[in-house]
């Protein structure tokens, strides 16, 4: 079933295991275990450019460090 959808609903079912996991490890490895689990509950990122672009998310001031 999976290999007959289109490739954007592909792309969308699979988008929280690739970029969500990378995501995590460059949080995790900048600012530790808490900032990457409870830390970006409670300050989740604001668009999906900063999933895909863990650099961007880090990069503002706001975020628990």
């Amino acid at each position: 079933m999976y290999g007959k959808a289109p490739i954007y609903l592909r792309e969308a079912l699979l988008f929280p295991y690739t970029y969500g996991t990378d995501f995590v490890v460059a949080v995790m490895e900048k600012r530790g275990k808490q900032a990457a689990f409870a830390g970006v509950l409670e300050h989740p990122p604001l668009d999906t450019h900063q999933i895909m672009e863990p650099k961007a998310y880090l990069s503002t001031s706001r975020r628990c460090r």
